[in-house]
């Protein structure tokens, strides 16, 4: 069982490059060789519970834009009830202008509307597949997994399932993996419930 409550990021940094070997020609005729510089890990940033007309939706959004990347939300992404309206006039007025990157996943009060259709309809292919709610990608060496806790997710269902090839599909060189779609397997509201 997957337990995860909040987005974890694992082993960020990138292996050392070996130094190239020396030769045996004197000092003053071997040419320096460049170290190759390693890429730098990829850049992700986002938040939950996102976009009600407050002031909160801009400061947010003021937030992103400085900040380069790949954006991913945690659910809750258009209050109160995920409609297309909401998205329209809370969602898409702040955060929208960075939905070409961001990568969502839905929260409970997405699927106050029947189907999250809202969400799907707002984030589109971003969304993963339609209607489910948990897809992954490749973001340089790391491989993302966008879960959906309003879907079931209990051991034999179809999002177990695809959890499972998913990960045993995932390259063994990609060592890091970052897991998000935090409204998640584990998510407990404040009274100890597990939200649905």
């Amino acid at each position: 069982m997957i337990v995860v409550t909040c987005l974890v990021l694992a082993g960020c940094s990138t292996p050392p490059v070996a130094p190239a070997p020396t030769t045996s020609a004197p000092a003053s005729e071997q040419a320096a060789s460049p170290t190759p510089t390693p890429e730098p890990d990829p850049v992700l940033v986002g938040a939950g519970d996102i976009a009600n007309g407050g002031p909160g939706d801009d400061q947010t959004a003021a937030l992103l834009d400085g900040i380069p990347g790949t954006v991913f939300t945690t659910g809750d992404n258009a209050y109160d009830n995920g409609t297309a309206a909401d998205f329209a006039n809370f969602y898409d007025p702040t955060w929208g202008r960075h939905r070409a990157r961001t990568r969502p996943a839905p929260g409970n009060h997405d699927y106050n509307t029947a189907g999250a259709a809202g969400y799907f309809g707002y984030f589109g292919a971003n969304a993963g597949p339609p209607g489910l709610g948990y897809y992954s990608y490749d973001l340089g060496r790391w491989h993302i997994i966008a879960l959906n806790s309003n879907v079931a997710m209990e051991p034999g269902s179809a999002q177990e399932q695809w959890l499972r090839a998913d990960l045993a599909d995932t390259d063994d060189r990609q060592q890091r993996r970052v897991q998000v779609g935090l409204d998640l397997v584990g998510e407990l509201c404040g009274d100890g419930q597990r939200q649905r």
